[in-house]
């Protein structure tokens, strides 16, 4: 007994000083897998992941692995903090790269199982196709054949054979033409899915990132390291909507983050930040450097030459590419840059392109202005004159203008700061009608000591309000501009008179339309210049 008690103890003594220790090791080299994403701050060609990892830190010294991170990870920009335990300590990190049998990210799994669910139907549909045209071949290829007496069969049996060629031949071919259908519908269900799958693998490898991190702890807690780094293929653009109210006078103005993510890591429900600094852009302004004049030296390129070359050099530079309210969102300005935090959390997944996050959407008053240049177009454009009431900065952006409830068009609004003035093209209006035509031009020739030609030009403009309320239109035209002493132009009669005339002859009116009115503008005048000599422009 005393024998089988001391074998006992030394089993226990060996799984004491061998086993339990190296499972301990075992279980210490397995990654922590890395902790959800807390906040993303994106940037114009970046984003600033922030993620917060629990996990139990041991007495003393001790090393972890945490990951996978993607492969889009810009290693230099990791940075590590305890949290807010005083009792444990960061020492060294390193990064380091696995590559791996499938992609890391989960979403690209599921579509990648679901293209080879759509090609097995298709291919199965494909088996099908096959089959069928074999049957069909067969059918149409039947013949009579002779029996053992040698004689052909006769009427009956052709009969028979004809009658399922047609019957038979009819079933088969429909059957066909359905699966053929079929087969087209799936092999285009098949390239959305596969395209899905390609933009998904945009900027994502079947590589990942593994942090290596030493800590020291003097005691043994439960805790979370907070992981923040920069990551690669992802960017934010600003986009406008401007809904305009001709009634009141008014324009609903939306502040909208356009966001693409390609970053390989999926981003739920996390807190997003959209700032408006440029990193790539640096943090120095760039220096002169000396401008030198010499003479060329001997063999130099003829000045044509060097003119080519330069225009080749700037045409490759040119193709290189670039690195470069009523929503509660909270503005931080840091420096000459501003940051916009999203009030509501956001999921966008890897792969989404265009994706549109609202920063802001307020309604200002606006003045409403209607312009005319008939002599370059004859529409009348809306226009809306505004000021940024927000305390945002608007960066240069693309607007989608709607009218009324309608949309008109696309245009863009400049870098704009808070309190600046913004003007804003809104697209034509076509219940207002403008038409300038041409009524009379004639020439003659005066004196005969002293010859001078004319040239007598009429134009009539008509302006017809087909609205069911009041406007004012501005409208511009022009009278010739002479740089020359001997070519004059003389003004017969402009009516009614613009209310401003420049130095470059532009002439602008103002003209007030009741509902249903029509007004005419009338310019008569002449260009005199001494005959036989030819003015340009005329």
């Amino acid at each position: 007994m005393s024998y089988l008690k001391l074998d006992l103890y030394r089993v226990i003594f060996f799984l004491l000083v061998f086993c339990i220790p190296s499972l301990e090791a075992s279980q210490q080299d397995q990654p922590i897998k890395a902790g959800k994403i807390q906040k993303v701050r994106l940037y114009t060609d970046r984003a600033e992941i922030f993620r917060q990892t629990s996990l139990q830190f041991p007495i003393g010294s001790s090393d972890v692995v945490i990951g996978p991170f993607p492969n889009s990870m810009i290693t230099d920009s990791i940075r590590i903090s305890p949290g807010t335990d005083s009792s444990v300590q960061i020492g060294h990190f390193s990064v380091q790269k696995t590559y791996q049998t499938q992609f890391l990210d989960e979403s690209i799994q599921k579509q990648e199982a679901r293209v080879d669910q759509f090609r097995l139907k298709l291919n199965s549909i494909k088996d099908e196709l096959l089959n069928l045209k074999h049957q069909l071949h067969y059918i149409e290829n039947l013949s009579g054949e002779k029996d053992h007496s040698n004689v052909l069969p006769g009427p009956e049996y052709w009969d028979s054979i004809l009658e399922f060629k047609a019957t038979r031949g009819k079933i088969k071919r429909d059957r066909h033409r359905e699966i053929l259908v079929e087969s087209q519908i799936a092999e285009k269900e098949l390239k959305v899915e596969e395209k899905i799958l390609a933009d998904m693998k945009v900027g994502t490898k079947k590589e990942a990132q593994y942090i290596n991190i030493h800590i020291r702890s003097t005691q043994s807690i439960a805790g979370h390291l907070d992981i923040s780094y920069q990551t690669r293929n992802t960017s934010w653009r600003p986009a406008y909507r401007l809904r305009t109210n001709t009634t009141q006078q008014s324009v609903a103005f939306e502040y909208i983050g356009q966001i693409n993510q390609q970053t390989g890591e999926d981003w739920e429900d996390v807190s997003l930040e959209l700032t408006t600094s440029q990193p790539s852009r640096g943090t120095t302004p760039p220096k002169l450097r000396p401008w030198v004049i010499d003479y060329p030296p001997k063999n130099f390129p003829a000045a044509g030459a060097v003119h080519l070359f330069e225009e080749k050099g700037r045409s490759l530079k040119q193709r290189a590419p670039q690195r470069d309210s009523a929503m509660s969102t909270k503005i931080i300005q840091s420096g000459a840059s501003f940051t916009y935090q999203i009030s509501e959390k956001q999921t966008i997944a890897t792969g989404t392109k265009n994706y549109r996050s609202l920063i802001f959407s307020d309604r200002f008053d606006a003045d409403l202005i209607y312009t005319s240049t008939p002599k370059n177009v004859q529409s009348v454009f809306l226009e809306a004159k505004t000021k940024n009431s927000s305390p945002y900065q608007f960066l240069p952006g693309s607007i989608k203008n709607f009218v009324d409830g309608s949309f008109v068009g696309k245009s863009w609004l400049k870098n704009t700061a808070p309190s600046q003035k913004m003007e804003m093209g809104l697209g034509l209006d076509e219940s207002v009608k403008v038409k300038r035509k041409l009524i009379k031009k004639e020439g003659s020739e005066e004196g005969i000591f002293n010859q001078t030609a004319k040239q007598r030009y009429i134009f009539e403009v008509s302006l017809e309000n087909f609205k069911d309320v009041s406007i004012q239109v501005e409208l511009k035209d022009q009278l010739p501009l002479s740089y020359q002493e001997e070519i004059k132009v003389q003004i017969n009669q402009i009516k009614p008179e613009p209310n401003h005339t420049d130095k470059q002859n532009f002439l602008t009116w103002k003209i007030d339309l009741a509902p249903k009115e029509k007004k005419t503008i009338t310019l008569d005048f002449q260009v005199e210049y001494p005959e036989g000599k030819t003015v340009r422009g005329l």
